[in-house]
C-alpha cells in the first residue's frame, strides 16, 4: 500500500441492488486478466448464497474471457496456408 492510500476496512456491496448488477465494458490485457483471476481465486472467501452465486458468476465470466483469447490465438496458429491453390 502506498503512503497516500487510505485503507478501506470493509468493502460492502449490496448484491441485491440492481445498480450493482449493471454490466460494464472494460478492456484488459490477457496478463491483467490472468493476474486478477489468480488473485481472486486465492483470496476470495464467499459466505452465504448470494456471495457464492456472485463469485461463481464472476469466475465464469473471467474464464470465458480468458478462453476466448486463447481460442483466438489457437485459430490464428491453425490457419496456415500452404500456397497450393
Amino acid at each position: 500500500m502506498f503512503m497516500d492510500e487510505v485503507e478501506t476496512p470493509n468493502l460492502t456491496i449490496d448484491l441485491d441492488d440492481e445498480l450493482q448488477k449493471q454490466e460494464v465494458e472494460l478492456k484488459l490485457t490477457l496478463g491483467q486478466l490472468l493476474l486478477i483471476n489468480e488473485f481472486l481465486s486465492k483470496h476470495i472467501q464467499p459466505k452465504g448464497f448470494l456471495m457464492i452465486e456472485f463469485s461463481y458468476d464472476l469466475f465464469k465470466r473471467l474464464n470465458t474471457a480468458i478462453e476466448s483469447v486463447q481460442v483466438e490465438e489457437e485459430n490464428k496458429e491453425t490457419f496456415v496456408g500452404t500456397g497450393d491453390f
